[in-house]
C-alpha cells in the first residue's frame, strides 16, 4: 500500500495533530519503567526535534507508551509525530498500528480537551478515507490493509458506524473494490469468528458491528450496484464473488 501521508487530507490532518497538541513539552524525564529500558532508551527521545524522531528513534517508546512509559500527558506530546510516522510506514518498520492507536484508549482520549478530541478524529477520519481509496489490487492478502486499518481505529473507537456510514456513501472504485475484497479475502462478512487478525480480541462488540454491517441489505444493494457501475472492470468478478456470499 503506498504512504497514506500523501493524501491531501490526511496530510493536512496530521497539521491539525501538531497544533492541538503544541501545549504538551517534552520533559527532562518521560519516566520509562527502569526494569523495561536503559538509560540510553530515554535519551534516544531528546535528540531530535519532534517532528525529526524517525520510526526508530520512536519504536520502544511507542510500544510501551502509557503502560510502562510516561503518562498520558507525555503520549500527547509525542502523538502528532506517532501518528504521522505511522500512516507513512509499513508495520515491520514500526510498532504494529493497532498497538498505536490503543494508546488512545489507554491515555482515556475520549475524556480529553474537545480541541484534541477533534483533531485525533479528524485524523482517523482522514485516515480511513485515504485507506478506503487505495485499491486492494490482485494480491489475495490485499484486502487485509483495509482490515487492519479498520481493527487499529476500534483499538480507540467503540462504535464504528461513522466509519461504516463512510464507506457505504463513498462511490469510488477503490472503497467498492475494498468493500468486496472485505468480504471475500478478509472475511470480514463472518459471524461466526475466525478472523486472522489476533488485535479484534477484546473488540468483539466493535467486530460484530462490522460484520453485521457487512450482511446489511443496504451493503447488498450497494454491491449490486457497484457491479453495474464496474461490469467491465476487472475486480467486477469479486464483486459479484462478494455478493454471492451475502445472500
Amino acid at each position: 500500500m503506498p504512504h497514506l501521508i500523501a493524501a491531501p487530507e490526511l496530510a493536512s490532518a496530521v497539521e491539525s495533530l501538531y497544533a492541538a497538541f503544541q501545549g504538551y513539552p517534552l520533559h527532562s524525564s518521560t519516566n520509562p519503567c527502569i526494569c523495561c529500558h536503559n538509560p540510553n532508551d530515554e535519551r534516544q527521545l531528546h535528540t531530535k526535534p519532534l517532528r525529526r524522531l524517525s520510526a526508530e528513534d520512536l519504536y520502544l517508546y511507542t510500544m510501551d507508551a502509557v503502560l510502562v512509559w510516561g503518562g498520558p500527558d507525555d503520549f500527547r506530546h509525542f502523538l502528532p509525530r506517532i501518528f504521522e510516522v505511522v500512516a507513512s510506514s509499513d508495520d515491520y518498520v514500526f510498532v504494529d498500528r493497532e498497538i498505536v492507536f490503543s494508546k488512545l484508549f489507554h491515555a482515556e482520549w475520549h475524556i480529553w480537551p474537545e480541541i484534541e478530541r477533534d483533531a485525533v478524529r479528524r485524523f482517523l477520519f482522514a485516515l480511513w478515507r485515504a485507506v478506503m481509496e487505495t485499491t486492494p489490487g490482485n494480491d489475495p492478502y490485499g484486502a487485509d490493509e483495509l482490515a487492519s486499518w479498520l481493527c487499529a481505529i476500534a483499538q480507540a473507537e467503540a462504535d464504528l458506524s461513522a466509519y461504516l456510514g463512510e464507506w457505504m456513501q463513498s462511490s469510488s472504485a477503490s472503497a467498492n473494490w475494498n468493500l468486496a475484497a472485505a468480504i471475500t479475502r478478509a472475511g470480514l462478512s463472518s459471524t461466526t469468528g475466525g478472523h486472522a487478525n489476533a488485535f479484534w480480541q477484546g473488540h468483539d462488540d466493535q467486530l460484530r458491528q462490522v460484520s453485521e454491517w457487512l450482511n446489511r441489505h443496504e451493503v447488498r444493494q450497494k454491491l449490486e450496484g457497484a457491479i453495474e457501475t464496474f461490469i467491465e472492470e476487472p475486480f467486477s468478478e469479486e464483486l459479484y464473488s462478494a455478493l454471492l456470499m451475502l445472500v
